[in-house]
């Protein structure tokens, strides 16, 4: 069981001069040639020039994400400071505002301080809010003390309390915005040591009870499906797989419903197969952030446990909702795909506000989109977009590719075009008529590009951003509903 939280960093944040806090590290973000700003130019003029002096020589070079450790800097309460680079002022935007984020939280991973004080969120982002950028912050920066005890225990050496550096009074918002960072977190720590846990029988009941133990944590219903449900649930490729194969396929449909909350869910597809468990990581990953931020949304995860069959099925009757015959995506078996859209077809029973399906698998989309961004495809276009704008925010990023429908009846060839990404998915979309739906291929991005087989945690902040979007949506129709509730 993974639902077990160990943070081992608390992020909070903090209004005050640098240059007279005192702490066993200063984390202090400077642009390559200048000019400086904030605490770096407070700490810059207590030291008698010693960052200007840094900056001459070129230290930090061009790039964002560049480090330089000072000890003992005059005229500074902090033990030590930290020196990040931004890059050049001229070109500073949110990707050099993450990158150096993601610099100083790999720092801080690794330094025996008891606490450190971070001011990278000082320089404003252009057409970013503060708010965001205290979300961000708080993400990137708790990521790293986020563990739940499988893989990768408690750091011994990391930074126990990290204090987000503003210049300007604290609001509801602002901390809220944080909390938001930080919960987003969490799921992705959740994601990436699911997403890392071996392919053998157990797995399957080990994904089975870390559902059930975030339903007893945040009230979540959780029900398990099994072979003696599929059939009467019109899912007979799950059925059929049991009866064949002798497989152990189970589907974990997970729960969470605002107080009173009334409107369709979100359903959220994912799956764990002998691919991998990255996406039911990142399906857990997101709702699990949606129940500790307490969002007012009805949000459903479906997560099947499908153990790889011996045999291909046979071909299914044409009176069932799914394709006449066996489909194929590239690099799985048909019996697998046909899975999948029993699953599709299960989501449409609980008459879904849209459905997201998360693919980890197969990895269509890595050839051209590499690591930076997933593939998106979708029958609906205003769920497109919402999907694109969540993912430029959540810096999580999605590229949309087309469904046509002159290529439906070409889906199927497994000689032939089946073989291209959007060809593939036209098999899967047509289980998805009756609701918007949208396909993330998100293999490449799931995977950390350096270490080959880590999980990265994605899409969960794709998906969280998803769901604090439409939380938003909901309070504010509430509110236009029901004025009385604004008091």
């Amino acid at each position: 069981m993974i639902a077990s939280r160990n943070r081992s960093v608390d992020i909070v944040p903090l209004v005050g001069d640098a240059g007279q806090l005192r702490t066993g590290l200063l984390v202090l973000g400077l642009f390559s040639y200048g000019p400086l700003t904030g605490s770096a130019r407070a700490v810059d003029d207590r030291s008698g020039g010693q960052l200007s002096r840094i900056l001459e020589h070129g230290a930090l070079g061009e790039s964002a994400g560049a480090t330089l450790l000072l000890h003992q800097v005059p005229g500074i309460a902090a033990s030590r400071v930290l020196l990040v680079g931004l890059g050049r002022a001229e070109d500073y935007s949110d990707t050099a505002y993450r990158r150096a984020l993601a610099a100083a939280a790999s720092a801080l991973a690794d330094d025996a301080a008891a606490d450190a004080i971070v001011a990278l969120a000082e320089n404003e982002v252009p057409r970013c809010t503060l708010g965001w950028r205290l979300r961000v912050a708080g993400q990137l920066l708790a990521e790293q003390g986020c563990h739940f005890g499988v893989h990768a225990p408690a750091p011994s050496r990391c930074v126990r309390v990290v204090m987000l550096l503003i210049a300007q009074a604290l609001t509801s918002e602002l901390v809220g915005a944080l909390r938001q960072g930080v919960a987003i977190a969490e799921g992705v720590a959740l994601a990436k040591e699911m997403g890392n846990l071996p392919t053998h029988p157990g797995t399957a009941d080990l994904i089975c009870e870390s559902a059930q133990a975030m339903g007893w944590e945040f009230g979540f219903e959780v029900k398990i499906l099994e072979h003696r449900h599929f059939e009467g649930l019109g899912m007979p490729a799950f059925a059929r797989s049991v009866c064949t194969a002798g497989s152990a396929s189970r589907i974990i449909v997970i729960g969470c419903k605002g107080r009173r909350e009334k409107r369709r869910p979100v359903v959220f597809v994912g799956h764990g197969t002998a691919q991998g468990t990255r996406g039911a990581g990142a399906v857990l990953g997101a709702l699990r952030a949606a129940g500790l931020l307490g969002l007012p949304v009805h949000a459903v995860g479906l997560v099947s446990t499908i153990e790889a069959a011996s045999s291909p099925l046979p071909n299914l009757p044409r009176r069932l909702p799914l394709p006449a015959e066996p489909i194929a995506l590239p690099g799985e078996p048909a019996h697998r795909a046909q899975l999948r859209c029993d699953v599709l077809t299960y989501a449409g029973r609980l008459a879904p506000a849209c459905v997201i399906d998360v693919s980890t698998g197969v990895g269509a989309c890595a050839a051209v989109l590499g690591s930076y961004a997933s593939g998106l495809f979708a029958n609906d276009d205003a769920l497109a977009s919402e999907l694109l704008t969540c993912g430029s925010l959540a810096g999580d990023r999605v590229w949309r590719l087309p469904i046509w429908d002159d290529e439906q009846a070409r889906a199927d060839d497994p000689t032939g075009p089946a073989v291209r990404p959007r060809m593939a998915v036209n098999a899967l979309a047509r289980c998805a008529r009756s609701f918007p739906w949208a396909h993330l291929d998100a293999a490449a991005t799931a995977t950390d590009e350096g270490e080959t087989g880590v999980s990265t945690g994605r899409p969960v902040p794709l998906l969280a951003e998803f769901l604090m979007g439409r939380a938003t949506r909901a309070e504010v129709q509430q509110a236009h509903r029901h004025p009385s509730s604004r008091r």
